[in-house]
């Protein structure tokens, strides 16, 4: 059957009086065991009528002896059905009126038998299978439609044997299709699991295995039952937009039109009633496709313990095992459930996340509801929609595949990207708080507030006094609250920035806590969207770590809370200013000791200092003015100061605030702290290469890069005073014979002014 895609049938005038005609239900009545049929059959009877009134309009077509197949036969219309038929009348007549159908703009799907005794010859089995279905409008039609069934019955077995065969194909095909919208959270009412395509299978097929009998009556009514409510929102849905796509603009409207008292609600429904009925259907297939013995051997198995349903899940996974566990949960969790995990509980858990798990475990304990009676908040997140661009899984479904990654990573550095260097650096307890907490992370979602707050209670209340150690747990709660500290870090900011560091420390992120946060942060990432994982984000997280760890950066988490403690008034972001060369070379208690004496000390003062074998000469001046630092160098170099490095600072409550390592020969320390030469003398030297950069309005960097000579730090220093900058910070360093100073100036003019300035004192510029 050729596959032609249909519009609605109906004109604009028509749609209007279906709307009038369309019955909806309450949404306090759609309970199972209300009788939705009903609705669904009303609100097809006007698509039926106004069908067949178009229909006639083009000719006498029941003469025709048409065959109604697929949703026009079961009395299911929707505005944007497929039309399938079989006419049985002459052929010439039956083009005929085909011809005028479409030329008239009306979509339908068709076919004549090839051979009229046989309508199977040349017929894909999913045809048989509707044909099965089919209803005749003619009494002639009635009696060829008997007999084509009872012939299609005696060939049975043989028939249903390739209809299944082609489901279940067209199942894989479908889900592979599909996978890259599978569990989207606006699910395609037809071809989503769960949805009309997968229940209209099972119906369909049940009858022809009656030999099969699953003897579970519950699930064929679950099905039906789910099938009329995806029905009605389908007619519905139909109306509003065309098509069988449930998006989130529509949610609103259908959600408004049931009278649901939530979109949520509504939509925590639709989503509970798509995973029940894809695993309904999903198991009527496997008892279909299995023996009589082996189905007959998994229900009896006779699971009294949650070591036994983990067991049985273990040693034969798949549907049949989850569906019997499904059914052993209640004798299984006799106990009322409490605030706190049982033993029994808790061994169930640190079964399906030991390192012995497969992924095939955590799959059946979901599906067969196990995690329901293993960790009961969960019940509340099944069907829990988060409309945003980043989640693409329902809540319950996102910590089933947290845990799924979980297992791949822990078994798999690779997993990992550019982090699986982390890999190694784990302890069997480490991995075990990160498979704890991808089961914990998101439990609070749903409460309303603070889910991470809530959850790091949470983890302190459902947890015993005894599990495992009380460090654990506390250790455990952190990770929750803080589960997206990193992410919100490592993608925004910068790692070494003070805000970023103080924010680290008022969590109590120690290295050992971020090496399991960045672990689980990658879990996290791929069970919220495996699309939204790339390398590019392994290496932001990468070189946050790495940024973290280094000396630069441990030294700067060291002086925050010395600054904290020793300065009251003074903003953190202080810590900000200090060149990276000097927080490795001056210990900090050295520089917290310092300017403790110079926040209240005289409003300028040198000082000098011995570290390391090294000597360091230090300047202060309360404010900042043009010319101070070409000063300071000039008194180095008229006590015969050779620099090495300079770490020039202006902090921020305090003044100006500049380091000088210098070889300083012996006998001129006096001459050093003497008052400064008023007149300047400069010596002629040679830059190779000067460079300015833009960072901000009036903010500029200008490097410059020379061969060592005797003057050369002052003559830079004095240029850029004359060339109209103030020196904001800079960082000097000689190594051997070669020298590269880097200034932060601010400059008011343009780009061009301050570019001529230099070039005119220092004659080469680049």
């Amino acid at each position: 059957m050729a596959k032609i895609m249909s519009r609605s049938f109906l004109n604009s005038e028509e749609k209007t009086r279906f709307l009038e005609h369309l019955k909806s239900p309450r949404w306090t009545d759609l309970t199972e065991g209300h009788d939705v049929r009903k609705l669904v059959e009303h609100n097809s009877s006007f698509l039926e009528l106004a069908l067949e009134k178009k229909l006639s309009a083009f000719g006498n077509w029941q003469e025709l002896d048409p065959i109604l197949l697929g949703s026009w036969a079961r009395h299911e219309l929707c505005p944007v059905s497929d039309l399938d038929l079989i006419f049985l009348g002459d052929d010439e007549k039956v083009f005929n009126f085909i011809e005028k159908v479409q030329e008239a703009g009306l979509k339908l799907r068709y076919r004549v038998p090839k051979n009229k005794k046989d309508w199977s010859e040349g017929v894909q089995p999913f045809d048989l299978l509707a044909l099965l279905g089919g209803r005749a409008t003619t009494e002639a039609g009635a009696r060829q439609l008997d007999e084509q069934k009872k012939l299609l019955h005696s060939r049975i077995k043989n028939v249903r044997k390739n209809i299944l065969k082609e489901v279940s194909l067209e199942r894989k095909r479908r889900q592979k299709r599909l996978d890259s919208i599978t569990n989207f959270l606006e699910p395609h009412i037809k071809y989503t699991p769960g949805g009309l395509r997968d229940i209209e299978q099972a119906l369909s097929l049940a009858p022809l295995f009656a030999d099969k009998d699953p003897k579970d009556q519950h699930a064929l009514s679950v099905l039906q039952f789910y099938k009329d409510v995806l029905l009605l929102i389908r007619q519905r849905l139909h109306l509003e937009s065309g098509q069988d796509i449930l998006s989130g603009a529509d949610q609103l409207a259908i959600s408004l039109v049931f009278g649901a008292e939530t979109l949520s609600d509504f939509m925590r429904a639709v989503e509970r009633g798509l995973s029940r009925t894809f695993f309904y259907s999903e198991w009527l297939l496997e008892v279909f496709k299995s023996s009589q013995k082996a189905v007959k051997l998994v229900e009896d198995k006779n699971l009294k313990s949650v070591p036994e349903l983990i067991k049985a899940l273990q040693k034969q996974p798949g549907i049949l095992m989850q569906k019997k566990v499904r059914q052993s949960l209640d004798s299984c969790f006799k106990a009322k459930p409490s605030d706190r995990l049982s033993p029994q509980q808790l061994q169930g858990l640190r079964l399906m996340l030991g390192p012995k798990s497969k992924d095939a475990l955590i799959v059946d304990v979901f599906s067969s509801r196990l995690i329901d009676k293993l960790l009961p908040p969960v019940q509340k997140l099944v069907g829990h929609v988060q409309h945003d661009q980043y989640h693409r899984f329902t809540a319950d479904i996102h910590l089933q595949q947290a845990c799924r990654n979980f297992l791949k990573v822990r078994h798999s550095a690779k997993e990992l990207g550019p982090l699986s260097f982390l890999h190694k650096e784990l302890s069997a307890k480490d991995w075990e708080l990160i498979g704890w907490n991808c089961l914990f992370h998101d439990l609070s979602k749903g409460d309303g507030g603070d889910h991470s707050h809530k959850g790091a209670k949470n983890v302190l209340q459902m947890l015993p006094p005894n599990f495992i150690s009380k460090i654990f747990k506390v250790e455990l709660s952190w990770l929750v609250e803080n589960h997206l500290l990193l992410s919100a870090l490592a993608f925004k900011r910068s790692s070494i920035s003070s805000e970023t560091l103080k924010e680290l420390q008022d969590h109590e992120a120690s290295d050992k806590r971020m090496q399991r946060l960045a672990v689980f942060t990658v879990i996290d990432i791929k069970a919220t969207n495996p699309e939204a994982w790339t390398t590019w984000k392994g290496q932001l997280l990468k070189d946050f770590l790495v940024d973290l760890r280094s000396p630069e950066s441990l030294q700067r988490q060291k002086l925050i809370p010395l600054f904290k403690d020793k300065f009251k008034n003074v903003p953190s972001t202080i810590v900000d200013e200090f060149e990276s060369f000097l927080l490795q070379r001056i210990p900090l208690k050295t520089l917290v000791k310092d300017l403790g004496h110079l926040q209240t000390g005289a409003s300028s003062s040198i000082q000098i200092f011995r570290l390391s074998g090294r000597t360091w000469v230090r300047f202060f001046d309360r404010t900042d003015r043009p010319g101070l630092m070409v000063s300071y160098v000039d008194r180095l170099h008229q006590a015969g100061a050779n620099v090495l490095h300079a770490s020039i600072h202006t902090l921020p409550g305090f003044g100006v605030y500049d380091w000088f390592q210098v070889h300083l020969p012996k006998g001129k320390e006096k001459i050093l702290r003497a008052s400064v030469n008023q007149t300047l003398t400069l010596q002629k030297v040679q830059f190779d290469a000067v460079q300015v950069t833009a960072l901000g309005s009036d903010e500029w960097l200008v490097n410059m890069k020379a061969k060592d000579q005797k003057g050369l730090l002052k003559y830079a220093c004095y240029g850029l005073s004359q060339a109209g900058a103030n020196i904001k910070s800079a960082r000097v360093h000689t190594w051997g014979l070669k020298v590269e100073d880097v200034f932060r100036i601010s400059f008011k003019g343009s780009e061009e002014d301050l570019k001529k300035n230099i070039t005119s004192f220092f004659g080469n510029f680049q």
